[in-house]
């Protein structure tokens, strides 16, 4: 996979880490097939999510039927999920293909980016000068040490 990478910079410091993407509904992105409408949606990044999730009006939209059913753990203890398969589109030009993320409610939100899309590649959150810098590539290409990067400046 070739290297690449978005960032997104706010002018202030934030606590919720956004970004408009696409979504559609699961199809061979090689195919010469006609390929189905991609719908933009905002997301937010979650580290502490295991699982991508998608809102109940963007599943209508898309006219999802799910694949599976699975036990969730969520701070308001276990519940049932639909499993559904969609294709994610991220603003690096990135898409994940026939990918699995469960439904759920986001308050107000179309989507939730879990760890297993951060996963793929190396992710950054920085707040120099109190604005919020969030930087993703894919796939990962190498490690940020912030000791290290201390430690070799004290030479």
């Amino acid at each position: 996979m070739e290297l690449s990478a978005f960032t997104t910079r706010h002018t202030r410091r934030v606590r919720t880490l956004e970004n408009r993407i696409g979504v559609s509904e699961p199809f061979d992105l090689s195919s010469d097939t006609e390929k189905p409408e991609i719908y933009e949606v905002t997301a937010i990044w979650d580290t502490g999510a295991t699982t991508s999730v998608i809102a109940s009006r963007v599943i209508e939209r898309l006219g999802l039927t799910s694949i599976d059913e699975i036990d969730t753990y969520t701070a308001n203890g276990v519940r049932k999920s639909n499993v559904y398969l969609v294709n994610i589109y991220l603003p690096n030009g990135v898409a994940f293909a026939g990918f699995r993320v469960i439904d759920g409610d986001i308050h107000g939100l179309d989507m939730l980016i879990g760890m297993d899309i951060i996963g793929f590649g190396d992710f950054s959150i920085t707040h120099k000068n109190n604005a919020t810098t969030l930087s993703f590539q894919i796939p990962s290409s190498h490690d940020i040490d912030f000791v290290k990067e201390i430690e070799s400046n004290k030479s």
